[in-house]
């Protein structure tokens, strides 16, 4: 370990533990044009890295000065030795909680631990904790603290304190109080202290800072318990709209105020029902032109139908669209919800076989037709006077009872409306077993509309699935002009 004159090219490379501040570097060289250097060496290792006096090296560069005194040794721990010279130093511009921060985020970028890093500058594990806890803060804001600590000054200009170097204090302990917010409430707050002053021209200081940054935190808590409420009930573009207006009313005094523990207070629970409601509303009954094999999540999420009541097409060349029922019903249906399907007797093995592929058999529903309704069929020579309506469920079902028998009334055919269309009184026969009064009821196909017409009336939501658009339009208009439950 030596003290020696050596040339300023003896010094290779650089030992960083913070950034070199220019203004400091200019204060340094306004002294030697006054008094001369000081007799303070720099710190240097055996093969010329600089680790204590960067900013005295500079001012001799800039200075045109080609030699200094060195002291020349090198430690076992660069980062705690350049850290005890700068604080041993009365000439030395003191490292501040900036400058440590960034130091240890650096040490773990390059692959430190935190407790290697703590043994190695003889911090407590806390400390380093606490540092790289900072890096949190959104990297505009910690520009701003960052020029802000450092005192690099800048002219003011309408008598505003600029962004990029004030002399408000930020402390750790204040800058941690923002760490949980979003990065554009952190910009907003560090950019209030700087200036002093609030969006509103309000004086802005550490008290407003702590008061506005708890408010944010809790507004924050409100508002993902309120769209977590939301999410349960909601999907599409509606649950982001309610998520909007949500998220700028849940902010308001009202119901920051009556908030305890960071629970949804009873005006804040009633609000968010309420944008439930009115989607709910909407809700009621929905049509849906498109394929059934083509319906996404966004249009019919997982689990948010309760029963599908429905009538397929019975002629062999549609069998294959009972696998897409089958793979819809079992992504849809919530667990215990039935799927009741019309159909014909001709290819029932088939329908049983496939659709058990996907759901659970519950029974099969005998539907009575009497009169002119009954079908000749030539090829069996059958006269038939009933049709089955076969009944899986997604899992155990917990229901009421049911009968398995539903008795239509002689000729209560419809086919006004649809060529397949089925009368009102049976497929409510079949609405009443498989769902209760406000449950959501899917028809895949959906036809003339009359699965939609009947749930309306007797207190289901509904959502139908038609291929043909103009079917579809028809089917819409007639369901919309039905009347409501009583």
């Amino acid at each position: 370990m030596t003290v020696e004159k050596k040339p300023l090219s003896f010094i290779k490379s650089f030992h960083e533990v913070r950034p070199i501040s220019q203004d400091y570097v200019e204060k340094i060289r306004a002294k030697i044009r006054e008094i001369g250097v000081k007799p303070y060496p720099l710190s240097v290792t055996d093969d010329g890295v600089l680790y204590g006096g960067r900013h005295r090296y500079e001012a001799f560069n800039a200075e045109g000065i080609t030699e200094c005194l060195m002291h020349i040794f090198t430690p076992d721990n660069l980062d705690k030795e350049a850290i005890d010279l700068n604080r041993a130093s009365e000439d030395a511009l003191p490292m501040t909680f900036v400058d440590y921060a960034e130091l240890v985020w650096k040490r773990i970028e390059e692959g430190q631990t935190q407790q290697a890093i703590a043994e190695r500058l003889g911090w407590s594990r806390e400390a380093v904790k606490n540092y790289s806890s900072l890096s949190k803060i959104t990297s505009e804001a910690w520009s701003i603290v960052g020029t802000t600590i450092r005192g690099v000054g800048v002219v003011r200009t309408e008598g505003d304190v600029p962004l990029n170097g004030t002399t408000v204090p930020f402390t750790e302990n204040l800058l941690r109080s923002i760490l949980p917010l979003r990065p554009d409430q952190q910009l907003e707050l560090v950019k209030s202290l700087a200036r002093g002053k609030c969006k509103k021209g309000r004086l802005f200081g550490k008290s407003e800072f702590k008061e506005k940054a708890e408010k944010y935190k809790l507004g924050n808590t409100l508002e993902e318990k309120a769209f977590s409420i939301l999410e349960e009930k909601m999907v599409g573009e509606k649950l982001q709209e309610s998520k909007a207006r949500v998220a700028e009313e849940i902010r308001t005094p009202i119901y920051l105020q009556e908030s305890t523990g960071g629970e949804l207070g009873t005006r804040a629970l009633k609000m968010i029902q309420a944008f439930i409601d009115d989607y709910e509303k909407a809700q009621n009954f929905k049509v849906i032109v498109k394929d059934i094999a083509d319906i996404t999540r966004d249009e019919i999420a997982d689990e948010s139908i309760d029963a599908i009541i429905t009538d397929p097409p019975y002629p062999k060349e549609y069998i294959g669209l009972f696998n897409h029922l089958g793979e819809l019903a079992v992504r849809v249906l919530k667990p215990g919800g039935s799927l009741i399907c019309l159909v014909g007797q001709s290819y029932l093995p088939q329908y049983l076989e496939i659709l058990s592929r996907h759901l659970d058999y519950q029974w099969t529903i005998g539907v009575f037709m009497p009169g002119g309704q009954a079908v000749q069929l030539w090829a069996k020579e059958v006269t038939t006077f009933w049709k089955p309506a076969i009944w899986f469920t997604k899992g155990k079902r917990e229901g009421k009872w049911n009968s398995d028998v539903i008795q239509t009334t002689a000729n209560n055919n419809d086919k006004e409306h649809h060529h397949w269309g089925q009368s009102e009184q049976l497929t409510a026969g079949l609405v009443e077993r498989g769902s209760l009064i406000g449950d959501t009821v899917l028809d895949p196909f959906l036809g003339g509309g009359t699965t939609g017409v009947v749930c309306k009336k007797m207190g289901r939501k509904f959502i139908g699935v038609e291929i043909d658009s103009h079917v579809a339009s028809e089917a819409n208009i007639r369901i919309a002009e039905a009347g409501n439950a009583e």
